[in-house]
C-alpha cells in the first residue's frame, strides 16, 4: 500500500546522517524489546540501497501528540536534543546496538542518563501523528520490529497492496474452528519471521507455503463469500474468502482462478490452480488465515 510521504518520516534520513553520537560500550541487557508506543505500524522499514540513498530507515508507529514514548530496551542515552528543530532521543544498548525516537517534545531524559526497558523518554511532539522509531547495529540500519519478542508489523507484501492496514499478529492459543487443507502437498515454509527467499529481506511471513506442481487444484478451506479475485503484485493471482465472524482466508500465487468477487462458495469448492505468479521462486500456494485482520498461524486452524 502506498502511503503519503510524511514530514517527520523524511527527517529520519537527516537524523541518521548527521552523526549523532555513537555507541558507548555498555553490556546489552538480556531483555526482550518493548514497543515504544502502542500504535500500529503505518510505514515500514525500507532500507536504502546506499548510505545516503532514498529509503525509510525506521518504522512509523501511529501515536497522538502527547503520547508517552518509552525506551525499547535498557541502555544509556547518547543524544537528547533537536535536529532541524525536531526533538530526538538516541539510546545505546551495548553490543553496537542503538535505537532512535522522534519527534519527541518535551524530552524527560538527557545525554548520559541510564534508562531501563520501558523507561519514559518523553512525549510525541505537538502536531505529530506518529513516532518514528529507528535502530542501528554496528552503524548499519536494521528493522526495529525485529527487536520485539513477537514479530509485529504492518502486514503487507508489496507497496501497492490494495488492502487496508491489518492488525498485527494473532496470538490465541486455541482456534474457534478448524479448516480443511486448501491443496495437497507438504508445507515448505511456515508462519513467522523469515528472510524472504527472493528479496532476502527479513519480515513476517503472514501465512504458510504449500508446495505443489503447477495446475494442482486449490479449494476453499471453508464456506464463505469471495471478496477479492485478481492480481496483486507480490501475491500474484490470488483469492480472498470471507467466512464471517471476522475470519478470512487468502490463496496466492495461483496460475489461474475459477471464482469471481461476490461469489458464494461451499467448503472444498475449487478456487483456482497452483502456480508461481507474483514474487515466487517456484509453484506453490501461499495460504493465510486472518481474524479481524490479524494474521494467524494457519497450522493451528487446519484439520490434522
Amino acid at each position: 500500500m502506498v502511503l503519503p510521504a510524511r514530514f517527520f518520516g523524511a527527517l529520519a534520513v537527516v537524523v541518521f546522517a548527521t552523526g549523532i553520537p555513537e555507541a558507548v560500550g555498555e553490556a546489552a541487557p538480556n531483555a526482550v524489546a518493548v514497543r515504544p508506543v502502542e500504535g500500529r505500524v503505518e510505514r515500514q522499514y525500507r532500507p536504502p540501497a546506499t548510505r545516503f540513498g532514498a529509503g525509510h530507515r525506521g518504522v512509523d508507529l501511529r501515536a497522538r501528540a502527547g503520547t508517552p514514548v518509552r525506551a525499547a530496551l535498557g541502555g544509556t542515552v547518547t543524544f537528547a536534543g533537536d535536529v532541524a528543530r525536531v526533538g530526538w532521543v538516541t539510546v545505546n544498548h551495548g553490543g553496537a546496538l542503538e535505537t532512535t525516537y522522534g519527534p519527541i517534545s518535551p524530552q524527560v531524559v538527557r545525554a548520559g542518563d541510564r534508562v531501563s526497558t520501558g523507561r519514559l523518554l518523553g512525549f510525541v511532539a505537538p502536531g505529530a501523528d506518529h513516532l518514528d522509531w529507528g535502530a542501528r547495529l554496528h552503524g548499519a540500519y536494521i528493522d526495529p520490529l525485529g527487536l520485539l519478542g513477537t514479530w509485529e508489523t504492518y502486514l503487507t507484501t508489496e507497496e501497492d497492496d490494495p488492502f487496508p492496514p491489518l492488525g498485527g499478529v494473532g496470538t490465541a492459543s486455541a482456534s474457534p474452528r478448524r479448516l480443511q487443507r486448501p491443496t495437497k502437498g507438504p508445507m515448505t515454509s511456515g508462519f513467522g519471521p523469515r528472510a524472504h527467499p527472493v528479496t532476502g529481506v527479513r519480515r513476517l511471513h503472514a501465512g504458510i507455503d504449500i508446495g505443489a506442481v503447477t495446475g494442482t487444484s486449490i479449494r476453499a478451506a471453508a464456506a464463505g463469500t469471495v471478496t477479492f479475485a485478481g492480481d496483486v503484485s507480490g501475491y500474484g493471482r490470488m483469492v480472498i474468502v470471507d467466512h464471517g465472524d471476522g475470519l478470512t482466508t487468502l490463496y496466492a500465487h495461483q496460475s489461474s482462478t475459477s471464482v469471481r468477487t461476490g461469489q458464494v462458495i461451499d467448503a472444498g469448492e475449487g478456487l483456482g490452480r497452483v502456480g508461481a505468479t507474483g514474487t515466487a521462486t517456484g509453484p506453490h500456494l501461499h495460504f493465510e488465515v486472518r481474524v479481524d485482520g490479524a494474521a494467524q498461524d494457519p497450522m493451528r486452524w487446519l484439520r490434522p
